[in-house]
């Protein structure tokens, strides 16, 4: 009788435990919100996948600095586009590079680990620095835009890392030329 309820309560332990391992992966799965479900690699060229905008927000005549990946023809490299002003006087500069797909992936990674989906619901209004950062990325076949205006305590470091693994591909090994060409 002992061995009987033993193995029934063996069971139903064994069941439960199941369950809970189940459910707790199922909602560690979907609690990012960031995770691309869709193939951006199937996306047509052009698509813009993220955007680091860098400015100084009280300034009017600032310039600002920027770093964009866009998809290509090629699904195993993306197209790096870095455009920078040094005010409203001056010309854009405005340089493209070739990069291996990893570099999107390495950003993607930091986007979720960061829940970047999260922080529109954030209140932070005021940049310490003075300087206005935003981030836009394609996630799910929308965009999310994020910025220091809404973000966690340690949100401008999480947008520099992002910016710094884009920058860090800007390399003239990666250099392309692109003349006449929209950005989609």
């Amino acid at each position: 009788m002992s061995l009987l309820t033993l193995t029934r309560g063996s069971v139903v332990f064994a069941v439960a435990f199941i369950a809970v391992v189940f459910a707790s992966t199922a909602m560690l799965a979907g609690c990012s919100g960031d995770k691309n479900e869709n193939n951006i690699k199937a996306l047509p060229a052009g698509t813009m996948l993220i955007d680091c905008y860098r400015t100084e927000k009280a300034a009017d005549d600032s310039g600002y600095f920027e770093l964009v990946l866009y998809t290509t023809e090629n699904s195993d490299m993306i197209r790096l586009s870095v455009y920078s002003k040094d005010n409203k006087d001056t010309d854009e500069n405005h340089t493209d590079y070739l990069v291996p797909y990893e570099a999107a992936e390495s950003c993607y990674k930091i986007i979720e680990k960061h829940h970047l989906n999260r922080w529109n619901d954030m209140k932070n209004t005021v940049s310490a620095d003075g300087i206005l950062k935003v981030c836009k990325y394609y996630s799910n076949g929308e965009y999310v835009r994020v910025s220091t205006e809404e973000m966690p305590q340690n949100g401008t470091e999480i947008l520099d890392s992002i910016a710094d693994v884009m920058s860090s591909y800007a390399k003239d090994k990666f250099l392309i030329e692109i003349q006449d060409t929209e950005v989609g």
